[in-house]
Formats: structure tokens, sequence, C-alpha cells
């Protein structure tokens, strides 16, 4: 099976993270593969056309061209971004559902992680988590009225990699982030799109620093991020604490942090109902 991660020729650092994180916890079956990203340089020579930045164009197309290789593939290619972390269940996990539901199941595009961008959900998906029999066992979620971001790791279903590198073939010009522009296929119901969860990928450090997004919505992707360390597989709760900690000073203000602190009980293991 096939990995492939997205990398910008320069991001020595984040080449070595993934491949660390790779190397820590493949399982036999798996390789992991560089795919060289398209760069700012390339969009500026080549007047690419559309209201995006140049780094969100060049990520747009660094997929897009990516997967326009993997055509005719039999197996699912899992396509990464350079943030991405794997984990001790990441692969036994996907491994169980190419093996044992892939085909009952009318997939498309599968993600292993999602940024998750509303609260209600985000209170959803906690409580999921918290109560899930077998919460080491990925369960897939359809994607369909989740509202979602990120497209940092997903499996493509080798029968649907045409049609998606068709429609992303029609994003001309380039006026909607590639994760955006996924999601508006999977709510329009011109692709299906699921993710794992528990996630069993998230993503690592790196993803604070992002190649793509702006510094003024810095602490958005680490509110987001933080989440996704939370309802990943293999999270760890205590690596998780400084970031926490960093979004209630910076973000947070004495009425959010109020009712912060009542849903918390609400949601607690501790609360008692009646």
């Amino acid at each position: 099976m096939e990995c492939n991660f997205i990398n910008l020729d320069q991001a020595i650092d984040r080449r070595l993270s993934i491949e660390s994180s790779f190397d820590a916890h493949r399982t036999k079956d798996w390789q992991l593969t560089r795919f060289p990203a398209i760069n700012t340089h390339y969009i500026y020579h080549h007047k690419v056309a559309g209201t995006l930045r140049d780094s969100e164009k060049a990520c747009f197309m660094s997929h897009r061209r990516l997967i326009g290789d993997q055509i005719g593939t039999d197996e699912p290619p899992l396509i990464l971004e350079d943030d991405a972390r794997f984990g001790v269940n990441t692969f036994t996990q996907i491994d169980h559902f190419l093996n044992t539901k892939s085909d009952d199941v009318g997939w498309d595009i599968l993600f292993t992680d999602v940024a998750v961008v509303d609260p209600k959900t985000m209170i959803d998906l906690f409580l999921l988590r918290r109560n899930l029999a077998s919460p080491n066992f990925a369960q897939l979620l359809d994607l369909s009225n989740l509202p979602f971001a990120g497209a940092t790791a997903y499996l493509l279903n080798p029968p649907s990699i045409e049609k998606i590198y068709t429609y992303l073939e029609t994003a001309t010009p380039l006026d909607i982030p590639y994760d955006l522009f996924l999601r508006r296929l999977i709510w329009e119901g011109k692709i299906k799109g699921y993710v794992m969860f528990p996630f069993v990928t998230t993503v690592s450090d790196w993803a604070e620093s992002s190649q793509i997004q702006t510094l003024d919505t810095a602490y958005t992707d680490l509110t987001w991020n933080t989440f996704r360390k939370l309802m990943w597989i293999d999270r760890d709760i205590e690596q998780t604490r400084p970031a926490i900690q960093a979004i209630d000073r910076e973000v947070c203000d004495d009425e959010s942090r109020q009712l912060a602190t009542i849903i918390a009980a609400c949601t607690s293991s501790r609360f008692i109902t009646k």
C-alpha cells in the first residue's frame, strides 16, 4: 500500500518529520513516497488564474496533479500533506477497513482525520468518542452534513479516482481552497465522503506553522488542530495541555470561559443528570 506525501523541496524538516512518524508506526505492507509540491514560483511564472493566494493555488494543484498520477491504480492510495502524523493504530485501522469493510461502503474518498469547524459538532463528536463502546476501534462518519475543513490525509477508492480528478479539473480559475472544493463536492452529493472516527491520523506540530494560512488566523488553526488531536485514536491529553493553555490565554474572554466551564461540567463523566 502506498502513502504519498506532498512536500516542497525546501521543506526538509517537514519531510524528516513525516518520514520519522511513518517509520515508527508503519505496518509491513505500507511504503511512503514523497511527491514534490508545486511551489508559488510556478504559480507566478505560469500566471495561474484565480482569486486564491499563490500558496493556496499551489496546494490545490499539487493535490490535483498527485491524484491524476493515481489514475489506474488497483490499491487505494493514501494522500498526505507533510504535516500529517501517524500513530500506533493508524495502519492497523486502515488495513482493517480495507480488508473487511471497503467493499461494503459506497465511498469515493475517506479522510483519516479532518478539522471540525463548528462548536456544536465538536461537542457532539466529543460525546460520541466518550460513549463509544470501543474507543480504540474506528467507525465511519458520513461527511455529507458535517461542517469540516482540511485535506491533510485521505484515502481514494481506485474506481473513483478518475471521477474525482475530472471534478478537480473543472476548478478553473482557482477560486476555492482545495479542502473546501472537496467539501462542496461531498455536500452536493457528487462524491461520497467519510471520515474515520476516532481519527486515525492527526496533525504534527508543523500544522501550527502552516505554509498556506495567514498569521491572523493562527489561533483559529491552533484551536481546530488541538481538537483534532483530542479526537485522535492515539491521543495524549498531556501533550495538548500547552496548546489549551495558549488558546485560553490568547483567545478566550471571561464570558466564554464561564460558558466553557458550564459545558465542561455537563459533558464531564462526573456530572450527574436528573
